[in-house]
C-alpha cells in the first residue's frame, strides 16, 4: 500500500482494500483489521478509500487459510461496482474511508450505519497443550445495538460505515485540555 500510494507514478482515483475473508463489524474489529488499515493509510494521505469485508461462515473465525471464493462478476461484485460508482460520483470526505461489509447471502440492500462499540463476534481464546492458542468465536445472533453496523449485518444487510482518520474525541479533548498537569 505504501509503495502504491507514495511512489512516483500516477495516483489512484480510489483505493480499494480487500475484498477480504471476514467482516470488519464494530469498532474493535475495525481497529484490528488489516483491510481497514490499508484504507486508513490511504485516507490518511488524502486518497478516497474503501475497506471491503465478506462474511465468514460460522466456525471459520480464525481460518484465513481457506481461499475466499466469491464471484466478482456476480455477488458481491455487482453491488460493489455500484458502490464504487457512487463513491466516485459523490466523493468521499477527505481523510475518511468507507468500511463496507457484505453478508454471505446475496442482497442488494445497503444500509449506512454507525459502528457498534464492540463487534459482531463473541471472541474467546482456546489454549492447546500449553504451547499454542487460537482466537476463536461465534457470531452473536442478536443483542446488537439498534441502528449499528452489527445490528443491520445480523439482519442480512450490506453495511457501509464512513470512518474518519482523526480519532480524536472532541469532548474528551476539551475536558483533558482543562487539566493542570504541572
Amino acid at each position: 500500500m505504501r509503495f502504491a500510494l507514495t511512489g512516483k507514478h500516477e495516483k489512484p482515483d480510489l483505493v480499494v482494500s480487500g475484498i477480504n475473508f471476514g467482516e470488519q463489524i464494530g469498532a474493535v474489529p475495525v481497529f484490528m483489521s488489516g483491510t481497514c488499515a490499508g484504507a486508513f493509510f490511504a485516507a490518511s494521505l488524502g486518497f478516497p478509500a474503501l475497506a471491503i469485508g465478506y462474511q465468514m461462515n460460522k466456525g471459520m473465525f480464525h481460518d484465513h487459510q481457506t481461499p475466499l471464493e466469491v464471484d466478482l462478476h456476480d455477488y458481491p461484485g455487482l453491488v460493489l461496482e455500484k458502490i464504487i460508482g457512487k463513491a466516485l460520483e459523490h466523493g468521499i470526505e477527505p481523510f475518511t474511508f468507507w468500511n463496507i461489509n457484505f453478508p454471505a447471502n446475496p442482497t442488494s440492500e445497503i444500509v449506512v450505519a454507525e459502528l457498534e462499540h464492540w463487534g459482531y463476534w463473541d471472541e474467546r481464546i482456546d489454549i492447546f497443550d500449553d504451547s499454542r492458542f487460537e482466537i476463536n468465536g461465534d457470531q452473536k445472533p442478536d443483542g446488537h445495538e439498534k441502528g449499528t453496523d452489527a445490528y443491520y449485518f445480523s439482519k442480512g444487510k450490506i453495511v457501509l460505515t464512513p470512518i474518519r482518520v482523526n480519532m480524536t474525541d472532541p469532548m474528551g479533548f476539551e475536558k483533558v485540555k482543562k487539566i493542570d498537569f504541572s
